[in-house]
């Protein structure tokens, strides 16, 4: 679970921040965004990793997708998957 809210924590503080700021940067705005892309891609990285431990921990099996924890796990699993895709298209490979 630590390692969970880390990285999440790291991810959406720092693309908060960043965002923040984003208009003080001017033409240092590209290079803060790809210096910036390796931490997000690791703290990425240990989100979904943790979380699938977790999802496999707390369930039993796909069933449990049905119900009102399940339903949660899939949205948690759309919004990120969406947020991933949409740095990606952003920053690129």
């Amino acid at each position: 679970m630590f390692l969970h809210l880390v990285g999440a924590a790291l991810w959406i503080g720092g693309l908060a921040a960043i965002a923040l700021v984003a208009r003080h940067l001017g033409g240092a705005l590209g290079t803060t965004v790809a210096r910036w892309s390796p931490v997000a891609a690791w703290s990425l990285a240990a989100v979904v990793v943790s979380g699938l431990v977790n999802v496999v921990l707390r369930t039993d099996g796909p069933e449990d997708l049905t119900t009102p924890y399940g339903t949660l796990i899939v949205a948690k699993v759309l919004l990120t998957g969406g947020l991933a895709l949409l740095a990606w298209c952003i920053a690129g490979p």
